[in-house]
């Protein structure tokens, strides 16, 4: 972000790629930019493998994504946030997300992003919690039953099961690290 030269950045990952109608909106916006607006909401189409997720959550799955860059900053080393002190507004034209392409791409992803998280908990000094091991069954409920992820068929049954597991994962593993420098603290001493 720091080496961008534009006063707006269209932040995009490498598993998205944009539409022709959201481009031609964005264009719109940046010909013609409200002054009170410092960001817009991009709505996102996830996709595991070929398959188009449309509930649980997954869509419209709002990202702040088109923001000024003057007084913008990025949170998180995982799941990045915009902070943006401005108005928002939002997009009507979809950010296309090729999430994952196979389950084994998925569970590496989570793998790797669990780590990520429980580190940065960890270093925050954030501690993992009876309740954090108790709210994945009824995050389940949530994505497969209320957030009709249910009408995605097997792949919405296996998105909400692999949510839950990504919740459970890096709660268990910032307990780990708890426990690792406990045992640390008492061989040092």
């Amino acid at each position: 972000m720091g080496k961008a030269t534009s006063n707006w950045i269209f932040s995009i990952d490498t598993d998205e790629y944009v539409t022709e109608e959201l481009e031609a909106e964005v264009e719109d916006i940046l010909r013609n930019p409200d002054p009170d607006i410092g960001g817009y909401f991009v709505p996102r189409r996830n996709f595991l493998g070929k398959r188009r997720m449309k509930f649980a959550t997954l869509y419209p799955d709002y990202q702040l994504r088109l923001f000024v860059k003057k007084g913008t900053k990025f949170r998180k080393a995982v799941h990045e946030t915009v902070e943006i002190k401005k108005k928002k507004g939002y997009l009507k034209n979809d950010l296309i997300h090729l999430t994952y392409v196979d389950v084994a791409g998925y569970v590496n992803r989570i793998n790797r992003y669990t780590s990520l998280e429980a580190e940065a908990m960890f270093k925050k000094g954030r501690k993992s919690k009876l309740t954090d091991f108790v709210r994945p069954p009824i995050l389940f409920l949530k994505l497969y039953l209320l957030k009709l992820g249910i009408l995605d068929g097997f792949i919405g049954l296996v998105n909400s099961i692999f949510l839950i597991f990504y919740s459970f994962l890096k709660y268990a593993k910032l307990r780990e690290l708890y426990m690792a420098n406990s045992k640390n603290e008492e061989k040092i001493s």
